[in-house]
């Protein structure tokens, strides 16, 4: 270890082949290798070594970008370009949860632009959760007095969500009544 800590990787290279020799089966170890053939331009061995650490942990986004430094550096962009944008899935955070409670306390704070603003980020974080939407739909309802704009907003949830949760999409549908009603009214005035 002392070797590879010292960038000295020919001379690291002996001792963790041997640890893999004996029957090791760590991720450390594999990665460590994997690094120590990279940087000695063993770049099939580095090769083996990073899939072997991925076999271990399907979710390490290290091992994943460091084998697409192998590919890149070996001049194969395709596989580069695979393993570096597998590396951004595997590490790519979930974060509707926070935006979402970003948004509450935003809207407790009495920011209806701030709140709007963190559930539209929620929303592009996970556009399966009709709440979300429907969050989004309430804020602009709020800050806005055009109720055509406010319309396509709610018609919006219906087209994505439909009834997914009934009491939702029944208070969306109800709103969008009250809408086309104040629309037809504004019309009608000005006839």
């Amino acid at each position: 270890m002392a070797y590879f800590n010292n960038e000295e990787f020919r001379k690291a290279i002996p001792s963790f082949e041997k640890l893999v020799d004996l029957g090791e089966r760590k991720t450390f170890l594999f990665m460590k290798l994997g690094m120590a053939y990279f940087k000695t331009w063993e770049f099939e061995k580095a090769k083996v070594m990073y899939q072997k650490a991925i076999a271990l942990e399907e979710d390490n986004a290290a091992a994943y970008f460091e084998l697409g430094q192998v590919f890149l550096k070996d001049r194969q962009l395709d596989s580069a370009k695979v393993y570096v944008e597998k590396a951004i899935v595997v590490q790519t955070p979930y974060l509707a949860e926070e935006y979402e409670t970003l948004a509450a306390i935003e809207r407790q704070k009495e920011n209806l632009k701030g709140a709007f603003d963190y559930y539209v980020l929620a929303h592009k974080e996970d556009a399966d959760i009709p709440r979300i939407y429907w969050q989004i739909c309430a804020l602009f309802d709020q800050m806005h007095s055009d109720a055509s704009k406010k319309l396509v907003y709610y018609e919006r949830f219906l087209t994505q969500y439909g009834t997914e949760q009934p009491y939702l999409s029944q208070m969306v549908q109800k709103r969008i009544s009250e809408l086309k009603e104040q629309i037809h009214y504004v019309k009608e005035s000005t006839d």
